[in-house]
């Protein structure tokens, strides 16, 4: 054997073991053999209708599915509520995510997940936008290097994950409307973070100073919750300004005296609101011993008693839009252009205890309860003389009217009953086994599921509605959830 057979023998060897030596017509097939894995992955996870699934078709051009040039899959952003929500189940864990390695953007709002996020979501090296917002899950997961992760809506319980203090390129977090408990964490971290929402859970304690700079609206919600003081706040912010490495000496002329005045001008303001909070809160005490109670508010909490009145001209019968057992409905365009629907007990119901604890009881659980399929309470007003709820408008009304009507009975199709029936079922499993106390309803009948523009349902009226613990204590037997 010559010297140059031997080289041929040689350089043949380490083709076949060594891929980085391969032919030429190996290395091009390594694409497409990664992209058939990922549409294997698609396949098999049970996402998509069998006409999406056309050998004709691209997989990039699927439903919310987005590819790079080499056609590897880089994004998936599934529509709320599409057609496809009730002919398909997504369930996270039927995706083999490890598939999928250059999957930069996951977005599945609205698709009824539940439990906790996979690991092999967790485990994406490039994974930096996760939106898995208005679902059910319970837990986070080990999530790593994400940029955007909003989780809001969902039933996150317990106190925030610890997890998330270390997603140091994090830049928005939204954890609004779970029922998160416990203290703020501080988030010393997370350097790059310029938006944060907690609104609306069960957070108490002291607002950390890492967050000062963050706008109260955004803790707006937890009642345990203390707001830091505008001196801190703004002494906060006049940090940042000067803790910036590239913060030139001439812009921090320019920009530190403007803030000074502002700070001057907003602890003056500040103080006069102290004064004038301190002397309303001697007003209520005096209503609150004459056994009345006004509280009316809405997102920016400027809804005042004579804005009702105003708007109904004195609780006007032109006004009212039906007509209860114990009260009467009526619909009020407020100031701010916000429509709402007002339930007005009936002045002889008022003097009955029976009917005054029903108020009473509805007002307790909806300002305790925060569910995206349950009425929301913008306010209410308990007095002798004239006692109401606010409720958000419902422009369909009632479930009840809506099949009595021929013509919206029609419109109500199966799909969006089978939507009235999955909505009322979350609301109720919220209710039993998600609040610090499970509460009963009672009184689950059409009259008593609202519904808005898009047929989205809402369950209303706890009049009847107890607390199982009182249940158990009154009674010995068993007790269903629900009668």
């Amino acid at each position: 054997m010559n010297f140059e057979t031997t080289w041929i023998f040689i350089a043949l060897a380490l083709s076949h073991n060594f891929p980085a030596l391969a032919t030429k017509t190996e290395v091009d097939a390594l694409p497409a053999l990664a992209t058939k894995t990922e549409v294997d992955a698609l396949l098999h996870s049970g996402w998509w209708l069998d006409s999406d699934m056309s050998l004709n078709v691209s997989h990039c051009m699927w439903l919310g599915v987005s590819c790079d040039d080499s056609e590897s899959i880089i994004k998936i952003n599934m529509p709320d509520r599409g057609p496809h929500d009730y002919m398909v189940t997504r369930n996270l864990n039927n995706m083999n995510f490890s598939l999928l390695p250059n999957l930069a953007s996951l977005r599945l709002p609205n698709n009824h997940l539940t439990d906790i996020i996979p690991l092999h979501i967790c485990a994406l090296q490039k994974l930096r936008h996760l939106n898995l917002s208005h679902n059910y899950l319970t837990e986070v997961g080990e999530l790593k290097s994400l940029t955007h992760l909003d989780l809001s809506l969902n039933n996150l319980c317990g106190q925030i994950p610890h997890e998330l203090g270390s997603l140091v390129l994090l830049t928005y977090l939204n954890l609004q409307n779970n029922s998160l408990q416990g203290t703020v964490l501080e988030f010393q971290m997370l350097l790059k973070l310029n938006y944060i929402n907690l609104a609306y859970n069960h957070l108490t304690g002291n607002i950390p100073n890492s967050l000062a700079h963050v706008r109260y609206g955004f803790f707006q919600g937890n009642e345990g919750l203390k707001e830091i003081e505008l001196s801190k706040r703004m002494s906060r912010k006049l940090m940042t300004v000067a803790l910036t490495p590239t913060m030139s000496r001439e812009l921090m002329t320019m920009v530190i005296p403007p803030m000074a005045i502002t700070f001057i001008f907003n602890l003056i303001l500040c103080s006069c609101c102290i004064l004038r909070h301190r002397m309303t809160s001697k007003q209520l005490e005096t209503v609150e011993k004459n056994g009345d109670f006004l509280s009316i508010w809405n997102y920016d909490g400027r809804i005042a008693y004579e804005d009702i009145i105003n708007a109904t001209e004195g609780f006007d019968i032109k006004y009212c839009i039906g007509t209860g057992g114990y009260g009467s409905v009526y619909k009020a365009q407020l100031p701010n252009k916000k429509i709402v629907a007002l339930k007005k007990l009936h002045r002889f119901e008022a003097e009955d205890p029976s009917f005054d604890h029903s108020f009473r009881n509805e007002v307790k659980h909806l300002t305790e309860v925060r569910h995206r399929s349950i009425i929301k309470l913008h306010g209410f007003c308990l007095h002798r003389q004239c006692m109401f709820l606010v409720y958000e408008y419902m422009e369909r009304g009632s479930l009840f009217c809506a099949l009595r009507d021929d013509v919206e009975a029609v419109e109500l199709n199966w799909r969006k009953r089978l939507n009235i029936v999955w909505d009322m079922a979350h609301a109720l499993s919220y209710l039993h086994h998600n609040c610090t106390k499970s509460i009963v309803h009672r009184d689950i009948s059409s009259n008593n599921i609202l519904l808005d523009n898009k047929f989205q349902a809402f369950l209303s009226d706890f009049g009847m509605s107890l607390l199982t613990l009182w249940l158990l204590m009154r009674n010995a037997m068993y007790i269903a959830l629900e009668w």
